[in-house]
């Protein structure tokens, strides 16, 4: 299902809809996507780079080089009953 976005009654983009439970139908397929082109992460310019923690910075270059494991895009699901707690 698609949503179309008008700009003087002429159709310029369709979007997908999102529903509220897209990330838990399709993290599975959105992990694979993320996992295929973080190892890409690296190669690219990467100008805002500077505003992130070098913790961050680190694992996110070890990530992309397949040092350590890409967590689930699952993990952004908010749980109102589960307690959050992040080191940077």
């Amino acid at each position: 299902m698609f949503i179309q976005i008008l700009n003087e009654d002429t159709c310029i983009y369709e979007a997908p809809v999102v529903y509220p439970d897209d990330l838990t139908r399709y993290f599975g397929q959105w992990d694979q996507q993320l996992q295929s082109s973080i190892t890409k992460l690296n190669d690219v310019e990467q100008p805002l780079k500077y505003l992130l923690p070098e913790k961050i910075k680190r694992r996110v270059h070890q990530i992309a080089k397949g040092k350590q494991p890409l967590e689930s895009i699952l993990n952004c699901y908010y749980q109102p009953e589960k307690e959050y707690y992040y080191e940077l």
